[in-house]
C-alpha cells in the first residue's frame, strides 16, 4: 500500500515539476506557443506539422487547439508523440463520433423498432439537444487520457495547453486550462446541431470554432513571445460554382477572412491545400495526412523562420536552437482507484454502479479498456444522456468521481422505416411493407416505455406494447398484436398462376427477463395466439380457411457478441428457444413442444476479410404439431436467411434443420463519416424441412449458392442483393436474384413471439 501511495504521490510530482523545468528553461529563449486551428477532417494535417515542428527541434512552451485542433493539440500536450497521435487517431471509428448513440430504451433490444431508419425525438415538447450525446466520442477520448488525473492545472502537463471553447447562451469566447483533459476537448468540438452542448461545473460550452477558430492573440495574452499558427481554411485558390462545392467554398471564404487579424499577430501561419477536402471527410484520414506530409519542404520553409527568430533572440546560430521534448505519456503508469463516488445517479442504479466498481476496477490498474467498459456499463442503463468519468488524485490516493446525467424522464420518440423482400426466378415473390410508431418513454416511470407500431401493404399489423424495467438488469413486457399477412406466389410471369396464402392472426405476450450480462439475456412468460389461414386463389374465394388457437409458454436464453446484427463482422450469436403450447378449446393433443437452436459465428480473417458460420436445429419435440392441419406454428420454409430462392411452398413444418457458410469482405471501414458500409460475399446453404424425422433425406435438401452485396445503413437496417443459384426439395435447380431491404430477420419458430 505504501508503495502504490510513493507512486501515486510520485506522479502528482512529474506533472508539478515538468512545467518549473520548462519554465526555468522558457527564461533563457522566448516563450513559443502553438496554435491549431479547428477544422473537422482537416485536422490530421496538423500532424504532419507535429512532425516537422520536432524533426527541426523548434520548442512549444504552450499549445492552444480549436475543435479537431483541440484533439490533436490535447494529445500532444498529454505527452503523445506525432507518431502515437498518427497510431491512435487515424484509423479510429470516426463515424461513431457522430451518429447517434441514445439509448432507446434500458434493453433496446426488447422493442422491435429499435433500429427502424429514421428516429426523431421529442423532450417535453422540445426538439432534443443535438443528434448525438457525444458519448461515444468522449469515450474514445477518455481512452486516450485515462492516466491524466481530473481536476488538473494544464499547465502542469508536459506541455501546458489550452482547448478554445464557446460558452453558450451568453456566447463568450473561453480558453479552458483546467479540469478534465478529455472533457475539456469533448466541449471544444461541441459542433451545433451534432452533438449536445458539453456541461462542465454548471456551464455549457459549444464548439470554439463557431466564433474563434484560430484564438493566436489570446496565445499572445498568455505569454507567448513566438507564435505558430497552423490553418486550415486558407484562402481558396480557385472559386468554384459547383453546388456539391458551395458549402465547403463558403465555410473557407468565411475563415480565411474572420481568421485574417488573427494571421496579422502571428508569426508564422503555416498552411496546406486541403480544399478538396470537407470537414467532414474523416474517413479519408489517412489521405488527409499524407497531403500535409507530401508539403513538408513548404512547411519547413515556413519554420525555418522560427528557427531564425530564436537563434537572434538568444545570439546562436538557428541550427543550434535548443530542444526540450516532453514527457511521454506511454511512460506514465495506470491509475488505480480505491473509492467512488457517485453524482447524479437514480437510486435503484446506485447498487448496481457500485457492484461493477468493486469487480472491474477497485485497486486495480485504470487500463483504457477497463475505464470504457466501466462507463458503457452505466450509459447502457439507458437512464442517462451522457455519464462523465473523473480520477481524482489530489488527495494522495485515486478515487473516481462519476457524473451522471439523467435522461429526460418524458420523452416521445417517432420511428419510421420499411421492408422489402423480393425473390425472382422460376417462380417469384414481392413483398413490401412500410413500419412506423411511437414510442412515450416514460410514462410509468424511468426507463419504462410505451410502445405503439403499425405496419402496412402487403403485412398490415397493430402491435402496442408495454415494458417496465424492475432493476437495472430486470424487466417485464406485456403485448398485444393484429396482423393480416399476405404472401403471393407468381409461377413464370402470368398472375392466373399465382397462388396466395393469407394469414390472420391476434396474438398477446406477457414476460419477464433478466439481463445475465452485457450480451446475455434470459426470458420467460406466457403467450396466446388465435389464427386464421387461408388459400385462396387470387381470382376465386374458395379456398381452404382453417382456425386454431393456443395458449402457451416460453422460455429462451439469447448470447449476442456480434458487432452488427445486419453483416457481422464479428463475435457469436447463440439462441435457445423452446415453447409449450396448449391447443383451444382443449383437445387431443393436449400439448406440443418446440425447441430450436440457432447459431452463428463471425470469425474476423484480417484484410477485410471474414468467415461466416450459421446453423439453425428446430423441432417439435412431442411430434404431434403436424396432426393439427392449419396451425400456424412451427417452421418455415419461407426463410431469408437461409433460402433467399424460396418463394412459396408449404408453410408450416414440425422439424428443420439448416446451415450456411460464407466468405465476407469488407473493402472500406465506412462510406462516409455518418457511417454506411458496403460488404461484398459468396455463400452457400442447405437445410431440410420434414413433418416426420424419418423423411430427412440429404437428397431432397433445399439449398442456395450465391454472390451477395450488402450496404448496412444501421446496425440492425440495410439493404442485400444475391444473385445465384439453388433448388427447393427435389426441384431442379434455378437461377434466382433475391433483394431485401429493411431490419435483419432471423429464423426461428412462427408465429413470431
Amino acid at each position: 500500500m505504501r508503495k502504490k501511495m510513493l507512486r501515486k504521490k510520485c506522479i502528482l510530482l512529474l506533472f508539478s515539476i515538468l512545467p518549473v523545468a520548462f519554465g526555468a528553461f522558457a527564461q533563457e529563449r522566448p516563450k513559443v506557443g502553438l496554435v491549431l486551428g479547428g477544422g473537422g477532417a482537416k485536422g490530421f494535417a496538423h500532424i504532419a506539422v507535429l512532425e516537422m515542428i520536432e524533426e527541426m527541434e523548434i520548442p512549444v512552451d504552450l499549445v492552444v487547439g480549436v475543435s479537431s485542433g483541440a484533439i490533436i493539440g490535447g494529445l500532444y500536450a498529454a505527452g503523445y508523440s506525432p507518431a502515437m497521435i498518427k497510431d491512435a487517431v487515424l484509423d479510429l471509428d470516426w463515424p461513431s463520433f457522430f451518429l447517434q448513440d441514445t439509448p432507446v430504451s434500458p434493453f433496446k433490444n426488447e422493442l422491435d423498432a429499435g433500429d427502424l431508419f429514421l428516429s426523431y425525438g421529442l423532450e417535453k415538447g422540445e426538439i432534443k439537444k443535438g443528434f448525438s450525446s457525444g458519448q461515444i466520442a468522449y469515450n474514445l477520448l477518455k481512452k486516450l487520457t485515462s492516466k491524466i488525473p481530473s481536476y488538473l492545472d494544464f499547465d502542469t502537463l508536459p506541455i501546458p495547453f489550452r482547448a478554445g471553447v464557446v460558452e453558450i447562451p451568453e456566447g463568450r469566447v473561453e480558453l479552458l486550462g483546467q479540469g478534465d483533459l478529455a472533457e475539456a476537448i469533448r466541449a471544444s468540438f461541441s459542433l451545433p446541431g451534432a452533438f449536445d452542448p458539453f456541461e462542465i461545473g454548471g456551464k455549457l460550452y459549444i464548439d470554439g470554432g463557431t466564433m474563434d477558430n484560430l484564438p493566436v492573440r489570446q496565445a499572445r495574452e498568455l505569454g507567448c513571445d513566438i507564435v505558430i499558427a497552423s490553418e486550415l481554411w486558407p484562402h481558396p485558390e480557385n472559386i468554384s460554382a459547383s453546388p456539391l462545392e458551395v458549402p465547403e467554398l463558403m465555410l473557407s471564404l468565411y475563415w480565411s477572412t474572420a481568421n485574417a487579424d488573427q494571421h496579422k499577430q502571428a508569426d508564422v501561419v503555416l498552411e496546406v491545400n486541403l480544399h478538396k477536402y470537407s470537414l467532414m471527410d474523416f474517413q479519408k484520414s489517412h489521405e488527409i495526412y499524407s497531403l500535409a506530409r507530401n508539403e513538408r519542404g513548404k512547411l519547413r520553409a515556413e519554420l525555418e523562420k522560427i528557427k531564425a527568430l530564436l537563434a537572434s533572440s538568444i545570439n546562436e546560430s538557428p541550427q543550434a536552437a535548443p530542444r526540450t521534448l516532453p514527457g511521454s505519456y506511454a511512460e506514465l503508469p495506470f491509475l488505480e482507484p480505491v473509492s467512488l463516488r457517485i453524482t447524479g445517479a437514480l437510486a435503484r442504479d446506485r447498487a448496481y454502479i457500485e457492484k461493477f466498481f468493486f469487480r472491474l476496477i477497485k485497486g486495480k490498474p485504470l487500463e483504457s479498456v477497463t475505464l470504457e467498459d466501466f462507463i458503457m456499463r452505466v450509459y447502457e442503463t439507458g437512464n442517462y444522456r451522457f455519464v462523465a468519468l473523473r480520477i481524482d488524485s489530489r488527495r494522495g490516493e485515486t478515487s473516481l468521481e462519476l457524473l451522471l446525467h439523467p435522461e429526460s424522464q418524458e420523452r416521445i420518440v417517432f420511428l419510421f422505416g420499411g421492408n422489402y423482400q423480393g425473390t425472382f426466378s422460376r417462380d417469384s415473390i414481392n413483398k413490401i411493407s412500410m413500419k412506423g410508431g411511437v414510442q412515450i418513454q416514460g410514462i410509468s416511470g424511468q426507463g419504462s416505455v410505451l410502445s405503439l407500431d403499425a405496419s402496412w401493404i402487403d403485412t398490415l399489423s397493430f402491435r402496442l406494447l408495454h415494458f417496465q424495467p424492475l432493476t437495472p438488469q430486470a424487466f417485464v413486457t406485456g403485448s398485444a398484436e393484429i396482423m393480416l399477412d399476405k404472401h403471393v406466389t407468381i409461377s413464370g410471369f402470368s398472375l392466373i398462376d399465382a397462388e396466395e396464402k393469407r394469414l390472420s392472426l391476434i396474438s398477446g405476450e406477457l414476460k419477464g427477463g433478466v439481463l445475465v450480462n452485457r450480451h446475455s439475456v434470459f426470458k420467460a412468460g406466457a403467450l396466446f395466439f388465435a389464427a386464421n389461414f387461408q388459400e385462396p386463389s387470387i381470382w376465386e374465394d374458395n379456398g381452404g380457411d382453417e382456425r386454431n388457437s393456443a395458449l402457451g409458454f416460453g422460455i429462451s436464453y439469447t448470447y449476442n457478441t456480434l458487432d452488427h446484427l445486419f453483416f457481422p463482422t464479428g463475435g457469436t450469436y447463440v439462441g435457445l428457444d423452446n415453447r409449450l403450447y396448449f391447443p383451444t378449446p382443449f383437445r387431443e393433443p393436449l400439448l406440443f413442444d418446440i425447441l430450436s437452436l440457432d447459431l452463428q459465428r463471425v470469425q474476423p480473417l484480417g484484410l477485410g476479410f471474414s468467415v461466416t458460420a450459421e446453423a439453425f436445429v428446430g423441432s417439435d419435440l412431442s411430434n404431434k404439431l403436424c396432426g393439427l392441419e392449419g396451425l400456424p406454428a412451427g417452421f418455415s420454409v419461407f426463410d431469408r436467411q437461409y433460402f433467399p430462392n424460396v418463394t412459396g411452398g408449404e408453410i408450416y413444418y414440425s422439424h428443420k434443420a439448416a446451415a450456411s457458410l460464407a466468405l465476407q469482405f469488407q473493402p472500406w471501414k465506412n462510406l462516409s463519416v455518418l457511417g454506411g458500409q458496403l460488404l461484398f460475399s459468396a455463400s452457400v446453404s442447405a437445410g431440410e424441412l420434414v413433418n416426420e424425422l424419418e423423411d430427412f433425406s440429404f437428397g431432397n435438401m433445399t439449398w442456395a449458392a450465391s454472390f451477395n452485396t450488402g450496404l448496412r445503413l444501421k446496425n440492425n437496417f440495410g439493404l442485400q442483393l444475391r444473385i445465384g443459384a439453388g433448388s427447393e426439395g427435389s426441384s431442379p435447380p434455378a437461377l434466382f436474384l433475391a433483394f431485401d431491404l429493411g431490419q435483419a430477420v432471423r429464423s426461428g419458430i412462427t408465429p413470431r413471439q
